[in-house]
């Protein structure tokens, strides 16, 4: 116990796999978030479909979460991979070695594809990207 009170870097660890733990929890259950720019202007933004597409990934509907939001299910696991390595070199180093600013051009990428799929799903030629339910 004494171990715990002193390891900072534990504590943190504990902390953050708490919260993923609840955020599994919210997304098995049955709340459902609506979209306030859809509500208003009837246009998709690039989230619309992001609960719905976790909670098809955590019951292992592959298939339906692409259908909620492509641009997620697609970049999830690079994201993932992205904080597995951040939180590795923080657990294994001694020193702080990892830095709090995702880098620019990772960033970029992501802002430049968001704002590209946030257009395009919008546009009826595209509407494969809208959030839609398969039966």
């Amino acid at each position: 116990m004494m171990l715990f009170k002193q390891n900072k870097r534990l504590q943190k660890v504990v902390l953050l796999f708490s919260f993923f733990l609840l955020f599994i929890i919210y997304l098995s259950s049955d709340f459902k978030v609506e979209c306030p720019l859809y509500k208003i202007t009837h246009l998709y933004c690039p989230g619309c479909g992001i609960t719905r597409c976790l909670i098809e990934l955590l019951h292992f509907h592959f298939y339906q979460a692409f259908r909620y939001n492509p641009y997620v299910f697609l970049l999830l696991p690079l994201i993932i991979l992205y904080l597995l390595y951040q939180i590795y070199i923080w657990i294994m180093e001694k020193e702080d070695k990892v830095s709090n600013q995702i880098p620019r051009g990772i960033l970029n990428f992501f802002i430049i594809t968001l704002i590209i799929y946030g257009v395009i799903r919008n546009i009826s030629y595209f509407s494969w990207l809208a959030p839609t339910v398969i039966n």
